[in-house]
């Protein structure tokens, strides 16, 4: 969609592609006075860093378990 804005768009899918691919944002939109969109992806299971979402429940479940 904002492309047809003739706006700058890119999808991040890695940690590694947010620098570079804000940087391009960040100068397309200071240059060209237009909006630049970053769509990022990410694993809806990386809730916290160093954790997945299934670390976190099976963390709870052998807790509440040792608590029974």
């Amino acid at each position: 969609m904002v492309r047809a804005y003739r706006g700058y768009g890119e999808v991040v899918s890695s940690d590694a592609e947010f620098g570079p691919a804000f940087a391009g944002a960040l100068e397309f939109a200071n240059s060209k006075k237009l909006p630049a969109l970053l769509e990022l992806r990410y694993d809806a299971d990386g809730n916290a860093p160093g954790m997945t979402l299934p670390q976190i429940r099976e963390e709870a479940f052998v807790r509440q378990s040792a608590n029974r």
